[in-house]
């Protein structure tokens, strides 16, 4: 297996793998805060959830409306014909600071190849495009149970500066 590594433009024909890919991450995602919110919803109805609300079709339409915005950058990473990986990212005022950040929006490796380094071309891509716009900074968001990714963050000079708190108001 090759592991010669582009990384392009996304285009309309990569629909098919990155709506496989949110549709996998939606289910994740949404399934961690099911279980903070002390929901009851089992996968089944999760995935009926996604489906009842078109979200695999918004964030796909996000994503690539995305690709054509001067503030953002969308790019795929690929081997060979396979598409392996994606990642969104933002260019923004910080809301306080009123200072120009780079934000990374979404991030996702196809499972065989987590843990081969292959964020880390993406993640580099994301960093140098925020830099050429004069970011002082750049901001990932990450749930803290994806320690995979937190430590690829962390290994391209990321850190950990706040987490969210969630109680469930559900028993009260």
């Amino acid at each position: 297996m090759s592991t010669l590594e582009q990384i392009r433009p996304l285009t309309e024909a990569d629909s098919q793998n990155v709506c496989g890919w949110l549709e996998e991450w939606l289910l994740e995602h949404i399934g961690g805060w099911v279980k903070y919110y002390g929901l009851s919803w089992n996968d089944d109805q999760i995935a009926a959830h996604i489906l009842k609300h078109s979200l695999v079709e918004r964030e796909w339409n996000e994503i690539l409306n995305a690709s054509n915005d001067k503030n953002c950058l969308v790019r795929v990473s690929e081997i060979g014909t396979e598409a392996i990986g994606i990642i969104y990212a933002e260019f923004v005022d910080d809301r306080y600071l009123r200072l120009p950040v780079g934000v990374i929006s979404w991030l996702y490796v196809v499972p065989l190849w987590r843990g081969a380094r292959k964020a880390t071309g993406l993640i580099a891509q994301a960093q140098a495009w925020h830099a050429e716009r004069g970011a002082i900074a750049a901001e990932a968001f990450v749930t803290i149970g994806n320690t995979s990714a937190m430590r690829s963050y962390a290994k391209a000079g990321f850190e950990t500066v706040d987490a969210r708190l969630v109680a469930s108001l559900r028993n009260l």
